[in-house]
């Protein structure tokens, strides 16, 4: 069973996070469902601002040893 958050515990995080450098990330991640390996992959190549498009292409997590390990995305 998944168990996500209510519109009001997204606004009240969001409303904790104000400022934080993050919040762009925070706001990326409860607005798209994107996983974090998605958002750390993410390039500014991804974006076509005249579109209006995000393209995930990659995704980036750490191995065993923490060595950063960038791939297609699932």
């Amino acid at each position: 069973v998944m168990t996500v958050w209510t519109p009001e515990q997204a606004s009240a995080f969001l409303a904790a996070t104000t400022g934080d450098r993050m919040q762009a990330c925070w706001l990326l991640a409860l607005s798209t469902g994107m996983r974090r390996g998605e958002l750390a992959g993410l390039s500014w190549s991804d974006l076509d601002l005249e579109r209006g498009r995000l393209q995930v292409t990659t995704q980036r997590t750490t191995d065993s040893d923490y060595q950063v390990v960038t791939k297609e995305p699932k």
